[in-house]
């Protein structure tokens, strides 16, 4: 099943603090690094395999207020097969389909890379069936 993601508008999205002083975020491609959901006592996450990334569009780094700041705003459709994923499954149920996503950034060889930035604020945003 394909679900939608709107983090369009800088009030809803998250913020991060850039870190890198080898990389500026406007030359690296952002991806869906992982989807938390909270089950009520703990968070389930999805990294890697467990869901595919269909798109990760209107992606932009909107400065934010605090130095080295950035408020991430975007659209997406990931693919995830819930029954494959029981834990995340209920507890997408009894958070309303409420999850936070995780973004990560890519350098120009399609390469992952770590310690970039550290979370400011994450916003819980609603995964919504795609039809």
């Amino acid at each position: 099943m394909n679900y939608f993601i709107d983090y369009n508008k800088s009030a809803a999205a998250s913020c991060i603090i850039w870190i890198s002083d080898e990389y500026d975020i406007k030359d690296l491609t952002p991806y869906i690094e992982a989807i938390l959901c909270d089950n009520g006592e703990d968070y389930v996450e999805l990294y890697g395999d467990a869901f595919e990334q269909i798109s990760l569009d209107n992606f932009e780094a909107i400065e934010g207020d605090d130095e080295n700041s950035y408020i991430l705003c975007y659209t997406a459709i990931v693919k995830i097969n819930l029954d494959n994923h029981i834990d995340f499954k209920n507890a997408m149920q009894s958070s309303g389909n409420m999850v936070e996503v995780k973004v990560g950034f890519k350098d120009t060889d399609g390469e992952e890379l770590d310690y970039l930035f550290e979370g400011n604020y994450d916003n819980l945003v609603e995964l919504v069936k795609d039809e």
